[in-house]
């Protein structure tokens, strides 16, 4: 879906509402390993010559949502993952920071 709305946004050709924005990409899988192939693939997506976004070549993959990792009230209920996405967000920060 994310995919699909990126395309949209890609078109006319040439005119591209993504041209030069900073992406950056986190990922939730139930298990880390379909995050991590989900986010290789938009990384891709987004640094393809219609789309034209600078894209962190870092990102978060969150997995175990079955294991604990995210509370049945969707909060994060890991405090290494906490920092895990502090850290990354941080980090975006400073990506963004050179756009």
């Amino acid at each position: 879906m994310i995919k699909n709305a990126i395309d949209i946004g890609s078109r006319p050709m040439g005119q591209s509402l993504w041209i030069g924005k900073p992406a950056g990409i986190v990922s939730v899988a139930a298990g880390a390993a379909g995050g991590v192939r989900a986010a290789d693939h938009l990384r891709t997506v987004c640094s393809g010559a219609f789309i034209n976004m600078p894209t962190a070549s870092f990102a978060a993959n969150v997995g175990g949502i079955y294991n604990g990792v995210i509370s049945e009230n969707g909060e994060i209920a890991s405090e290494p993952v906490k920092s895990m996405l502090a850290g990354f967000i941080n980090s975006y920060t400073d990506f963004v920071s050179k756009f």
